[in-house]
């Protein structure tokens, strides 16, 4: 896709505040700001490759949706003087680009070409690449903006998600069909599909080697050869080469059932010895993970858990501690977590310890006996963990701002976006002191 006139040099030249880069040292780290947005709920947020641009997923009142796109740098401006003032609300803050759409499912930017943003349309299964530059410049013209689309042939998929491997070409996923897109400037063309038979919740690409990792529903890691493509029997269409696949959950003693272990965000990391790599996941109920990969003798090293939900307490009726429950853990009402960009593993877990009481005063329930569950109060905090760090980190949340939905790290790795239930940005310094 070209770009006629690049909207992030604009931004660069025309910038009110001339891209000073705000030293985490001069802020003093007093309360985290709240800056309000206009009406709808926030559903995804996404940084451009540059730190320019955060593009902004929104549901309208009308049911409608638009994708709003705002200036980094008025962000921060807006963020400082909150921060000086320490008082009142600061004022709704516009966008630069206001783009109408319908059932947003996902934002992801190009990274290869930087006003290229992807955006899934959930009720057709779509995607459609829009060139921020050209929307910018449209203005009231009559006619539809250009884009290109991708065609998944599902209606409304579960799980959706793209991978841009080149600035031509990227991969699909859309529950358990994968699909190879070669990107021109006005259209798509299909390279290849894959059926896994289970439900994609995460991709990433090992760039230069044409070798990808996706992570499933239930906890299991394939490795595809997107360079060696054939042909299944009675069909035209090419497919990746499936080389192996890991059950991620076999070396642990003792986890959750594979539904709430689903992988998300995986994101891979090179290590010294050639051909290693280092895998990294978050599961659906907010289990942090990583497990080193041999790309050479396609083998995965035991899995590696860094971060785990509370183990589920028993009492029986007359309030005493009975022994812990073998695979018995606190597990979220709905099974999925929020994941930020790596390489910083960022994630809220959003589950409170649960307490299981016993009916009578034995340490078992039998037969029509009901146990009863109850769920401590605790405190709202993201996740965090460096790739460099074995510990995680906790960054406190204001329970009165509502539950993150979604959340982006900028490029810089200086501050934390989050986008809470009551339509306004949370902004956190990265650099700032964190919670052990």
């Amino acid at each position: 896709m070209t770009t006629s006139k690049n909207i992030i040099h604009q931004l660069h030249q025309q910038s009110t505040y001339g891209r000073i880069v705000i030293d985490a040292r001069t802020i003093p780290w007093t309360a985290p700001s709240w800056l309000p947005l206009p009406a709808g709920k926030v559903i995804d947020l996404a940084f451009d490759v540059t730190g320019v641009l955060l593009a902004v997923a929104t549901v309208l009142p009308q049911g409608r949706s638009a994708i709003r796109v705002y200036d980094w740098d008025m962000l921060e401006a807006a963020d400082l003087q909150y921060r000086r003032r320490c008082e009142g609300e600061t004022a709704i803050l516009s966008p630069v680009i206001d783009l109408a759409l319908s059932s947003i499912a996902f934002l992801k930017w190009n990274p290869f070409q930087p006003d290229v943003l992807a955006v899934g349309i959930r009720n057709t299964g779509t995607v459609r690449l829009y060139d921020m530059g050209i929307v910018a410049e449209w203005g009231d013209r009559r006619g539809h903006i250009p884009f290109v689309e991708l065609k998944t042939n599902l209606v409304a998929p579960t799980d959706f998600s793209v991978c841009f491997v080149t600035g031509t070409q990227m991969i699909l996923a859309a529950n358990q069909f994968l699909s190879c897109w070669d990107i021109h400037s006005n259209r798509a063309i299909r390279k290849w599909t894959c059926d896994l038979r289970r439900r994609v919740t995460s991709l990433v690409a090992f760039n230069d080697q044409g070798r990808m990792a996706v992570g499933t529903i239930n906890g299991m890691i394939a490795i595809l050869d997107c360079n060696r493509l054939s042909k299944q029997p009675f069909s035209r269409e090419l497919t990746p080469t499936v080389l192996k696949e890991f059950n991620t959950l076999r070396e642990i003693d003792s986890s959750p059932s594979p539904q709430y272990m689903g992988i998300r965000g995986l994101s891979v990391d090179r290590l010294g010895p050639p051909g290693w790599l280092q895998l990294r996941w978050v599961t659906s109920c907010g289990w942090h993970l990583s497990a080193q990969f041999d790309g050479n003798r396609l083998k995965m090293e035991p899995t590696c858990i860094h971060y785990t939900t509370a183990r589920m307490q028993c009492e029986n009726a007359r309030g005493v501690l009975l022994p812990e429950l073998p695979n018995a853990w606190s597990m979220p009402g709905h099974p999925k977590v929020c994941v930020g960009q790596l390489p910083q593993a960022l994630f809220w877990e959003n589950v409170p310890a649960v307490t299981q009481i016993l009916p009578g005063h034995d340490s078992r329930a039998e037969g029509d006996d009901v146990c009863r569950y109850v769920r401590s109060d605790y405190k709202r905090f993201l996740l965090w963990r460096k790739h460099d760090d074995p510990k995680v980190r906790r960054i406190p949340l204001s329970k009165s701002k509502g539950s993150p939905v979604c959340f982006a790290i900028h490029p810089g790795l200086e501050w934390i976006v989050v986008a809470t239930e009551q339509d306004q940005l949370y902004l956190i310094n990265s650099r700032a002191k964190m919670t052990v």
